[in-house]
């Protein structure tokens, strides 16, 4: 068990110990007839928002290491990062949620209904980050699995360059040599609107116009092609299997297809991101006003 391990799982104890001697040692003097503040002797009925203004700030705390987690893991692209980052997003997450119940088991406390907004909304941003998490964990697969389509089609075109430095290395008629460097140009051309489809970030739209471009250039190197096999036979390994590859490129599981869901979805996660971050900035206003009126109140 590592040392990470251990202070998440005796933390609660320790804090809630910690929690209790400040308290009992507020009253202790208060009861004395000393003063903890200089303006103000603190009673039997200041605990309440004693333990208020204690679980606050632990509240604050807690937020800050899970917003922290939450930062790092919609960065990380690495599936074992990614598990590694997502085990600390749980553990700081089950600190986050005992100081939500800390001071929902505080109810009578000046600023509770204040307080309860403050928990109601972060007990939801919790559930919705759990399921974020889990689709980035998915994504992370999905991304790995459409890497690896991405590299057979880099092995096609490696097929078709080698096929082509073949040809180049042949004595060439005037007319062979002008259909060669037609067909060659096409494969070029293919060949980065094929990979930068699976680099680009569009929108459904755009994806639309760019996927109709990338057929089109598509069709082209393959009548071309197709026309020049009899002078040209070594693009026919190469360029049958670009051709199964393409005509699978948007079927329900094609490499294409999975691409484009992988970009919606990951759409989805930025909005949760955008979301989750300006709502935490928000609570930490409040969290701010409200610590603010108790430290006056209190005289802390």
């Amino acid at each position: 068990m590592t040392k990470n391990t251990l202070t998440s799982k005796y933390s609660g104890f320790g804090r809630s110990l910690l929690g209790s001697i400040v308290l009992g040692a507020a009253l202790s003097m208060s009861i004395a007839g000393q003063s903890w503040a200089d303006d103000k002797e603190l009673t039997q009925a200041d605990i309440p928002a004693l333990k208020s203004a204690y679980y606050l700030a632990d509240l604050e705390s807690d937020l800050h290491r899970y917003e922290t987690s939450m930062l790092i893991i919609t960065n990380v692209t690495n599936r074992d990062d990614f598990l590694v980052n997502r085990d600390e997003l749980w553990a700081s997450r089950e600190e986050l949620s005992y100081a939500i119940n800390s001071l929902v088991n505080n109810p009578y406390a000046p600023e509770a209904g204040n307080i309860k907004e403050i928990t109601d909304t972060l007990s939801e941003l919790l559930i919705k980050c759990e399921e974020y998490a889990n689709m980035q964990n998915e994504l992370i697969a999905r991304k790995l699995k459409i890497d690896d389509q991405v590299a057979d089609l880099k092995s096609i075109f490696n097929d078709i360059n080698h096929a082509q430095n073949l040809i180049a290395h042949r004595h060439l008629t005037p007319e062979q040599l002008e259909t060669f460097n037609k067909v060659k140009d096409a494969a070029s051309m293919l060949e980065t609107m094929m990979k930068s489809y699976f680099e680009s970030s569009f929108s459904s739209n755009d994806m639309q116009v760019f996927t109709q471009q990338m057929q089109n250039s598509y069709n082209a190197f393959e009548t071309l092609v197709d026309s020049a096999l009899p002078a040209f036979p070594e693009y026919d390994a190469s360029s049958k299997k670009l051709k199964k590859y393409y005509d699978n490129m948007f079927k329900e599981r094609g490499p294409g297809t999975m691409y484009f869901n992988y970009l919606q979805q990951k759409d989805g996660q930025t909005q949760v991101e955008v979301y989750f971050f300006k709502t935490v900035h928000d609570i930490y206003k409040k969290i701010n006003k409200i610590s603010a009126r108790y430290k006056a109140s209190l005289r802390l």
